[in-house]
């Protein structure tokens, strides 16, 4: 994993953990929350149906209550005007009034006609209590709600239902009328289920803006790291620059003190050695030894020579970068003894000296990655121009190598060639393959 990698799991992953652990938190708090208005939910419905059970039993009250106060009118007749108010106050199937007098009997059923005119003092539900005489029980007591299990005549289901019930003295008679909590329960549920969805709602959009702030993180570190590789990158190859130049002046300056210091003073030196051997008889031993530091001399001077033309060849900057390649090409031949065929056209002005300078050690380098690894039997050099670039092209038909595996370990010397050459703006491409030569092709723009 690169370091660049690593510092972006290194920012990215606190901002994970804090955002799943906020999501748990907003869960956990969610769901206390939705409890506790669960709860209080149900308390204030609960209480706001009361109060509309207590509304609409107090207008049945002050409905029936001239019929009830009247003296005018017999008890049977003031009975049955009440009982006809009170079935046509009826407001739907499942909202209704019903009577019971003290013993049980049913006065008033409108829905549940099967009931009307019968006893029901001893009706008792599955668990043995007696919900009727309770419901008296309850009234008489001033008691104002109570709760049984009982037919919903919408639905034939059997179900919760909140009574709500004012006894009335002079007639003996239970007033009641209820509703069936399982619309409670519905409703109830329903604002649940809005609450459910409004926080997955919202840790939906937090999920959504955690992912946004990832990526934005990711994005902007991915930039900022981008932008420092490109500067970092723009640093190295400044520098790299720069230290080639020192590296080109050095030698420059080292092969000029070569060739008009230690070169001159062995030519001076080789000179007098002649003068000497001029002076002395050829036979005698001395005429041998200096016959033979002379030639010993003329291999010192050949050597410093070379040295000198390595370091900074005279002819690159006295003829120009194509007789400098020929000359490279021509001493390579000589001195190595594979066939090397030179290709040249006139660079002239269109390469600045330190591009010149830059095409003629990657000539060096190959030449001399040739020499050590190749194998080869013959090379071509090709250095030819167009209207926008110069291109240099050096073909050998050694053994080759992997490419792949040898870019993983960029040796110095490719790395160099490759550096020298980015740093003019130019391109280097090498392709080889194992038993079929090498070629390595260079451009630089004009």
């Amino acid at each position: 994993m690169s370091y660049r990698t690593k510092l972006l799991f290194l920012t990215l992953i606190p901002i994970m953990l804090i955002t799943l652990a906020t999501l748990w938190l907003l869960d956990a708090r969610s769901t206390q929350l939705i409890n506790t208005q669960s709860q209080t939910i149900d308390a204030v419905i609960l209480e706001e149906k009361k109060q509309e059970l207590r509304n609409y039993l107090s207008l049945a009250q002050k409905a029936i209550e001239p019929t009830y106060n009247s003296f005018l009118k017999t008890k049977r007749q003031a009975q049955s005007e009440a009982k006809e108010i009170l079935r046509e106050m009826s407001a739907n199937e499942d909202q209704y009034f019903y009577v019971y007098d003290g013993q049980g009997n049913i006065i008033v059923e409108p829905r549940l006609s099967f009931m009307q005119d019968k006893n029901w003092i001893g009706l008792v539900n599955k668990d043995g209590i007696p919900v009727i005489k309770n419901l008296i029980e309850t009234a008489k007591s001033e008691q104002e709600f109570y709760t049984f299990v009982w037919q919903k005549p919408s639905t034939k289901q059997y179900v919760l239902k909140l009574n709500h019930a004012k006894y009335f003295e002079r007639w003996d008679w239970i007033l009641g009328t209820g509703l069936y909590l399982d619309d409670v329960d519905r409703e109830i549920a329903l604002i649940n289920t809005e609450m459910q969805d409004g926080f997955s709602k919202t840790k939906r959009d937090i999920s959504w803006l955690a992912i946004g702030a990832l990526t934005a993180t990711a994005l902007v570190m991915w930039i900022f790291q981008f932008t420092q590789q490109r500067l970092a990158d723009a640093e190295l190859r400044r520098l790299n620059t720069r230290l080639v130049d020192i590296q080109e002046s050095n030698r420059k300056r080292i092969s000029q003190e070569l060739h008009d210091g230690i070169s001159q003073l062995l030519v001076s030196s080789r000179y007098s050695l002649e003068a000497a051997l001029g002076d002395t008889n050829p036979t005698t031993k001395m005429a041998k030894a200096t016959s033979a530091s002379i030639d010993t001399m003329d291999a010192a001077i050949a050597e410093v020579r070379r040295i000198s033309m390595f370091l900074r060849p005279t002819v690159l900057d006295d003829v120009g970068l194509a007789a400098a390649v020929r000359a490279l090409g021509k001493d390579f031949e000589r001195d190595v003894g594979i066939s090397t065929s030179v290709e040249t056209m006139p660079i002239g002005d269109l390469l600045p000296d330190d591009a010149k300078t830059a095409m003629y050690r990657v000539i060096q380098e190959a030449l001399t990655n040739i020499t050590k690894y190749a194998d080869a039997k013959n090379v071509s050099i090709s250095l030819t121009t167009s209207r926008r670039r110069v291109q240099l092209i050096i073909t050998d038909d050694g053994i080759g190598f992997d490419t792949k595996k040898t870019f993983k370990g960029l040796g110095l010397g490719l790395r160099n060639m490759q550096e020298r050459i980015d740093s003019f703006g130019g391109q280097i491409t090498i392709k080889s393959a194992q038993n079929a030569g090498t070629k390595i092709r260079v451009t630089l723009p004009i």
